[in-house]
This record gives C-alpha cells, structure tokens and sequence, in this order.
C-alpha cells in the first residue's frame, strides 16, 4: 500500500483590498480580540493557499488566517500665533483628508494569528511583509524614515525584538503615542512601547 503524504499549507501574504473590514473583524472575534478594523487604517492579511480564485473570492471569512492593523497618523500642524483665524481655516489640512499612504508615522497593533497556527513564524513573516510594503510605498516628495510605534505585552518583548522593534522611552514617543500609552498602563495594561524606523524609496 502507498502511504499518501498531505502537502504543508501554503499562505498568501496581502494587503486588504476589499471596500469593507466585515471579514476581517469576524476573525478577529474568532480570535477572541475585541478590536476593529475600520477608517482609514491599513490592514495586512494572511490567506491560507491551496483554493481556486473564485473559491477564496467566496469565502474570504474562512481563509483569513492572520491580520495586522495599521493606524495612519500625522504630526499636529503647528500654526504660528500671528496667523489669524480665517487664516488657520484655509491653511490647516482637515484630518479627514488624511492619506494612508502617507503618513507620518504609523501605530502598529492588533496583530493575530490564528491560534492553530500559532508557533509556525506566521507573526514574524507578517511583520517582515507589512515592514517591505512600507519601504516600498512612494513618498512625496522625497524619501524618509517612517516610524512605526506599537505596544506589545511584555511576555512578547523578544518575539518583537527579533523582529527589528526596539524599546522605546515615553518622552520619545509622539505626543499622540505617549497619551494612548499612558492611557493603557494607567489601565493595568502590561506593555510595552517599541517602535521601528523603515526608509521609504
């Protein structure tokens, strides 16, 4: 008798296209993570491989098996104090208009893995993907280091080590960055704050 032997899975690494989060955010739920995706954030997926294009079209839900979340942000816009109040409503860039491609930085968070996978690297190789789709995105108008900032649990500190994160000081923090910290520790949250620096091209 021939012994079949199964082919190991395959996984196809993206980033989310789809005009709404709904697949991504019921994984997360089967993941037992309160968190949504929405807005303007950029999202990363794993897909598990191995189905034809129109089966993974149709079942998007089932074959998510990771996802990472990042939240564009951008550096207040200091107005000089000259500058009067009609002034300020033509010059300030309204957040609204905030491109995702473009930010000034990005916090990075809610990264899960399905946890039958878990302990294949599956992390690590999201990170290394989200961290090359960064580099690559265009930048106007001239390259620059694009910081990403997250808060991983402090059990996770080398896995985000080995990864190219570095701790991070409070006071070196964005202002925005440090509030949502100090909101979370205040909390009982025990993270972390860690950041990582991309060159664009």
């Amino acid at each position: 008798m021939t012994q079949q032997t199964s082919n190991p899975p395959s996984y196809h690494f993206a980033e989310w296209q789809e005009p709404h989060f709904r697949p991504v955010n019921k994984f997360y739920k089967q993941q037992k993570h309160k968190g949504k995706a929405n807005g303007d954030e950029r999202v990363f997926v794993i897909y598990r491989q191995g189905l034809g294009d129109s089966e993974l079209d149709s079942n998007l839900e089932s074959n998510i098996v990771g996802a990472v979340r990042l939240v564009p942000m951008l550096v207040p816009m200091l107005v000089p104090m000259h500058t009067s109040a009609r002034e300020q409503a033509t010059t300030e860039e309204p957040t609204e208009t905030l491109d995702s491609h473009n930010s000034d930085y990005y916090w990075l968070r809610s990264l899960y893995i399905d946890s039958h996978l878990r302990g294949q690297q599956l992390g690590s190789k999201l990170l290394a993907y989200v961290r090359q789709n960064i580099a690559s995105s265009p930048t106007n108008p001239t390259p620059k280091p694009t910081p990403m900032y997250c808060f991983p649990y402090e059990h996770l500190l080398h896995f985000y080590q080995q990864a190219g994160w570095q701790l991070c000081e409070l006071d070196a923090l964005p202002q925005a960055i440090a509030d949502l910290y100090t909101r979370y520790t205040q909390r009982g949250e025990k993270i972390l704050a860690m950041s990582q620096q991309i060159q664009t091209r």
